[in-house]
């Protein structure tokens, strides 16, 4: 055992972007992107797990709503990370507050986990919405 597992969830490709980064500082890391996994599983029962074996797992994924996107939360829940020592989760954002690292500690308790570091990093507004 051991390793990287990056699992990254991306709309605009901000996060793809902070996977990617991430990467090339560790080569050996693999990035996986949740959809794949997520609609690889829509077919089996809500009870089957998706399993890793790495030492390390890391989230990077948008705020949505002030949170990160159920996707996400429905990844996280169904990862059996038995094995891993080191969890951490990577926020992008256009500079809203949130509360994504306390729901993901919730479902890492659960587990008998803990999210060992978080990050949330500001980006550039994608919204068109937002004329700022």
């Amino acid at each position: 055992m051991s390793g990287m597992d990056i699992y990254y969830f991306s709309g605009t490709g901000n996060s793809l972007h902070i996977a990617k980064e991430i990467k090339k500082r560790i080569p050996d890391a693999s990035l996986i992107p949740i959809v794949s996994l997520i609609n690889k599983h829509l077919k089996v029962k809500d009870q089957e797990t998706i399993k890793t074996s790495k030492e390390v797992v890391g989230f990077v994924f948008p705020i949505h709503l002030m949170t990160f996107p159920t996707p996400v939360k429905k990844f996280i829940e169904k990862l059996d990370i038995k094995s891993t020592r080191y969890i951490f989760a990577i926020a992008t954002r256009a500079g809203t507050q949130h509360i994504a690292f306390n729901e993901i500690k919730k479902i890492l308790r659960k587990k008998g986990k803990n999210l060992n570091s978080c990050f949330t990093l500001n980006m550039a507004c994608n919204d068109p919405r937002n004329k700022d």
